[in-house]
C-alpha cells in the first residue's frame, strides 16, 4: 500500500517557512504591526509571496481557525501542512480513539485547496513512533490525496528513518549556538559547521538507505531563556543576568550556507525556522516595571545553565521578521535564493544521487544527480564563509555541455590534463546549480566506497570490488577514516580492472578509469600493475586522476595524522579519445 501519496503536490518542492500561531508570537506581532491577527495573517501572506515563498508549515494551528488560514494561504498560491497538537487531543494512543479523532478532523479539513498535508508529533522520540505510524495510517484511510510528515532532531534521525512509515521525513539541525551554550565544547564557526555537515552527511546516507525524502529546516533565529527588552539607541536587544542564551542568530553569510549545503546533500525541501520572534518589550516599559537592576531567577530548567553574568547586548533579529512586518536580512537572503530555485522545482525534487561528473577542489563542494527527467545537474556550493572565492571544477570526459541554471548561459569548457574544466565564482557560502550533458558513450561507477556513512560496510565497494584495509586502525573514524596516533592507515581496492573486465569488456578496455579521493590533508597513491610494481606514485590534491592503463589495483594511504579519506570513487568512462 502506498502510505505516503504525495502525488496530489506532484513535483512540489517547497520554499517555506514555520509559522507558530500562538499568540505568543502571532498575537504580539500583529499588535505591533497595528493590525488585528487575521487582517495582519493576510498582510503577512503577501509579504511571504513577495519574498517566493510557496509554502507554511503551520503550528499550534487551533482546529476551528485552520480554514480561515487556509483560504486566506490560497489566495497567495501558498500551500499549508497543519501541525494542530494533535497528539493532545487524544484521550489514549489506541488505534480506535487515533481513528475517530483523525476522522473528525479530516472531516472539517478535506476540502481545504491550500491543505496537503499533515503533520504528527513535533520531534518524536523513540517511543512516539508507534504511535506516529498509527496516527499516519488513520490519515491515509480518510484522506488518501493528502501526505504526513513529521520533523525530527539529527539524533534522533535513525530511528525515525527506520521505524517510522512517512516517506517525508523534515531535519532540523540547528548548529549556531550562542559561545556560551554549554552543549558543545568549541561553539566557534568552524566547528559549528564541521558538526552540521556530519549530521547532514549521516541523515542523507539514511535518507537514501531507508528510500526517503527529506526536507531540511535551516536555523534562521536565535533564542533566549529568562528576560530582555529592545534598547532603541543602540538598535539591539538587551539581555538580563541570569538568563539564558542558548543559539544566536546566523550571519547572512552562515544562513546561506545553511541551504546551500542542504541542497548540495540532495535534500528536496527548505523550510526555515522561524517566521516570527517572541514578543519583546520596550526598554522604557520593562524598567518602569522591573527595574534597572533585576536580575533573573528561575526554577525551571534552564536556571542552573543561565550563562549571562551580566548585561549582554544581542542582534535584534532573533527570527525571519524582526518585528510586525519588517523582514530581517536572513529573509531578504531567503528571498533572493527562492527566487533563483523556483523555476528549478521539477528537477530539485525529484533530484537522486549520482556518481560523481564533475569534482571540486575545497573549499568548494559539488555532488551529482539525475532528475526524473533524465537530466544531469550538479549543486557546487561554497564552503569559505569568510570571503569571494573564483574555483575550478573537474568534469569526466563525456561531459560535453554545462549550463548554468541560476543565469541560463553556457560556461566554457576547457581542457587540462586529460579533464574538461569550468570556473565559476561564488561568494561566501553561496552555491549554484549547473546542468550537465554527455555524449552517448559509456560511464560506469565501479565502486564509491563513503567512509564517513553511519554503516559504511553497506556502501558497494565491498560487494562489488576486492578491497581490504591494510592496517588496523582504532582512531575516532568519524567522519572519514583517520589515522590515530601511531600509524597511517593504507586501503588497498585489488584487482578491480580484471573484475571489471570479465563483466564488461571481455576483449579490450575502450574507454579509461578515473579515481578520486574525497577527504582533507596529503594521501599518497600506489598504482599497481600484475607484477605489484609501483607505477605511480603521486601526493593527492584533491583532483580526480586518470590511472596508468596498466593498474590493476590501487593502495591509498594517509600521509600523515592531519590527513582524512571520505570518500574513494572509480568510475570508468568509455571514450575513444581517452586511449590516443
Amino acid at each position: 500500500m502506498d502510505r505516503n501519496s504525495c502525488k496530489a503536490t506532484g513535483n512540489f518542492f517547497p520554499l517555506g517557512v514555520y509559522w507558530p500561531w500562538e499568540d505568543k508570537r502571532t498575537g504580539v506581532n500583529a499588535r505591533a504591526a497595528g493590525l488585528e491577527v487575521w487582517d495582519y495573517t493576510g498582510k503577512m501572506m503577501e509579504l511571504l509571496q513577495d519574498h517566493h515563498v510557496n509554502f507554511v508549515w503551520v503550528i499550534h494551528m487551533p482546529v476551528d481557525e485552520l480554514p480561515r488560514f487556509c483560504q486566506i494561504a490560497a489566495g497567495y498560491r501558498i500551500k499549508v501542512v497543519a501541525s494542530t497538537d494533535i497528539e493532545k487531543m487524544l484521550a489514549d494512543y489506541s488505534p480506535g480513539t487515533i481513528d475517530r479523532v483523525v476522522g473528525e478532523l479530516v472531516a472539517k479539513w478535506r476540502n481545504l485547496d491550500a491543505l496537503i498535508g499533515y503533520v504528527g508529533f513535533d520531534e518524536p522520540l523513540g517511543m512516539d513512533l508507534q504511535v506516529v505510524n498509527s496516527m499516519q495510517d488513520a490519515f491515509h484511510r480518510h484522506d488518501p490525496a493528502r501526505f504526513f510528515t513529521v520533523v525530527s532532531r539529527p539524533h534522533e534521525a535513525p530511528l525515525a528513518m527506520h521505524h517510522l512509515n512517512a516517506d517525508q521525513i523534515c531535519i532540523d539541525p540547528y548548529p549556531f549556538f550562542h559561545e556560551k551554550a554549554p552543549w558543545n565544547d568549541d561553539n566557534s564557526q568552524i566547528a559549528s559547521k564541521e558538526r552540521h555537515l556530519t549530521r547532514l552527511e549521516n541523515v542523507a546516507y539514511l535518507r537514501d538507505k531507508y528510500r526517503k525524502s527529506c526536507w531540511f529546516m535551516p536555523q534562521g533565529f536565535a533564542e533566549f531563556a529568562g528576560k530582555g527588552y529592545f534598547d532603541r539607541e543602540r538598535d539591539q536587544i538587551a539581555v538580563l543576568p541570569g538568563s539564558f542564551i542558548n543559539w544566536r542568530m546566523p550571519t547572512i553569510e552562515e544562513y546561506a550556507w545553511l541551504i546551500w549545503s542542504a541542497l548540495v546533500r540532495g535534500y528536496n525541501g527548505i523550510i526555515t525556522f522561524v517566521l516570527l520572534p517572541g514578543g519583546i518589550p520596550e526598554k522604557e516599559d520593562f524598567l518602569n516595571e522591573y527595574g534597572q537592576n533585576h536580575i533573573v531567577q528561575s526554577t525551571e530548567w534552564w536556571g542552573e545553565k543561565a550563562n549571562v553574568e551580566k548585561l549582554t547586548y544581542i542582534d535584534k533579529e532573533t527570527a525571519l521578521i524582526t518585528r510586525g512586518l519588517t523582514p530581517s536580512p536572513q529573509m531578504k537572503k531567503m528571498s533572493e535564493i527562492f527566487a533563483a530555485l523556483s523555476p528549478l522545482a521539477d528537477k530539485l525534487t525529484t533530484a537522486r544521487p549520482l556518481y560523481p561528473l564533475v569534482f571540486s577542489e575545497k573549499p568548494y563542494c559539488t555532488r551529482t544527480f539525475t532528475a526524473d527527467d533524465n537530466g544531469i545537474i550538479a549543486v557546487i556550493v561554497n564552503d569559505d564563509l569568510g570571503g569571494k572565492r573564483r574555483g575550478k571544477l573537474f568534469l569526466l570526459p563525456a561531459v560535453t555541455r554545462v549550463t548554468d541554471l541560476l543565469t541560463g548561459k553556457d560556461v566554457v569548457i576547457r581542457e587540462d590534463q586529460g579533464f574538461g574544466t569550468i570556473e565559476t565564482e561564488l561568494a561566501p557560502g553561496e552555491g549554484t546549480i549547473i546542468e550537465i550533458e554527455t555524449g552517448e558513450l559509456t560511464h560506469s561507477l565501479l565502486a564509491s566506497f563513503d567512509f564517513s556513512a553511519v554503516e559504511a560496510q553497506d556502501q558497494p565497494l565491498w560487494e562489488r570490488i576486492n578491497c581490504k584495509l591494510v592496517n588496523s586502525v582504532e582512531g575516532s573514524g568519524v567522519p572519514g577514516l583517520m589515522p590515530d596516533d601511531a600509524r597511517h592507515p593504507a586501503f588497498l581496492v585489488k584487482d578491480f580492472r580484471d573484475r571489471f573486465s570479465r563483466k564488461f569488456c571481455p576483449d579490450r578496455f575502450k574507454g579509461q578509469f578515473f579515481l578520486y579521493l574525497e577527504g582533507t590533508g596529503c594521501l599518497n597513491v600506489a598504482c599497481l600493475d600484475e607484477h605489484d610494481a609501483q607505477l605511480v606514485a603521486q601526493v593527492w590534491k584533491g583532483i580526480p586522476f586518470r590511472l596508468p592503463v596498466e593498474t590493476k589495483s590501487i593502495r591509498i594511504e594517509l600521509a600523515d595524522c592531519n590527513s582524512v579519506i571520505n570518500r574513494i570513487s572509480i568510475v570508468y568512462c568509455e571514450m575513444d579519445w581517452c586511449n590516443e
